[in-house]
């Protein structure tokens, strides 16, 4: 089942609505993912996000510099990396295909939903080794080394109008 299919599937409404780490790079339709999450939403209800933010999701690393390797705008779907964050050793034996979206783009999905955007808060830190130089710091988040001024995360939280 996709998200996008939820609605037909589950039944009421909720005060809370909540996405993590990683969901938005699976989602071709970010205004059809608006919509579920304004659907399920009771009246003043909140929903709230945090994501990998799409600048630090254009970076990598060759030979200890940082290089804007990926869009930022939308050109997808490309195809995933063969590894993943929650193992890196691991090699994926199959493709698997992400979009990238900009901050406007889900802020604009949630808008065109009906949501009221109350904050963005974007930080310079990531919940895993994003970057091989990342190092955890004593926050418990990984961080470049003297470095704080690329975005990394960004956490959003909205209403319902």
């Amino acid at each position: 089942m996709l998200v996008y299919d939820l609605a037909a599937n589950l039944e009421g409404r909720f005060e809370i609505v909540y996405t993590s780490y990683g969901i938005l790079v699976w989602l071709p339709d970010l205004p059809r993912w608006a919509e579920t999450i304004a659907h399920f939403l009771d009246e003043n209800g909140v929903f709230y996000m945090v994501e990998q933010h799409p600048v630090g999701g254009m970076l990598v690393e060759e030979e200890g510099r940082l290089i804007a390797a990926d869009p930022y705008f939308d050109v997808g779907p490309v195809e995933a990396p063969a590894r993943t964050y929650a193992d890196p050793t691991a090699t994926l034996s199959s493709p698997s295909y992400q979009w990238q979206h900009s901050l406007s783009d889900v802020i604009n999905a949630l808008a065109g939903a009906g949501l009221r955007v109350e904050f963005v808060h974007e930080f310079p830190y990531c919940g895993w080794q994003r970057l091989p130089s990342m190092k955890v710091g004593d926050d418990g988040f990984w961080h470049l080394p003297d470095r704080d001024d690329l975005p990394f995360l960004f956490s959003l939280q909205a209403r319902r109008s």
